[in-house]
């Protein structure tokens, strides 16, 4: 069953974005940060929906790794994405904060 259910969400593009953030999200929480951003990466390249929520986190994400990996400028420039946007999700929030002052974990 599992495999149906895999097979169904891949199958529909709009989910991939978000399927992909999700690996993101689960490498940095494992601190494999170069897989996360892999899968981040993935996110943008494949997101075409007007519902920014996942794009801001994943903006917000990539900023954070970068800081962690003391890669100030990708941070900097990831934090900017996320801001400009312009949505009311606390990712927006968080982005100024740590455009101002790093992420340190």
């Amino acid at each position: 069953m599992i495999s149906y259910l895999n097979k169904d969400l891949f199958i529909k593009k709009r989910y991939r974005p978000y399927i992909s953030f999700l690996w993101g999200e689960l490498y940095f929480q494992k601190n494999d940060h170069n897989s996360s951003l892999v899968y981040l990466n993935q996110s943008l390249k494949e997101y075409d929906s007007d519902m920014d929520v996942v794009l801001a986190n994943v903006f917000l994400l990539q900023g954070k790794i970068y800081d962690l990996k003391n890669m100030r400028y990708e941070a900097r420039q990831a934090y900017k994405q996320c801001i400009k946007l312009k949505n009311s999700t606390s990712a927006i929030v968080f982005a100024k904060q740590y455009l101002n002052e790093p992420y340190k974990g």
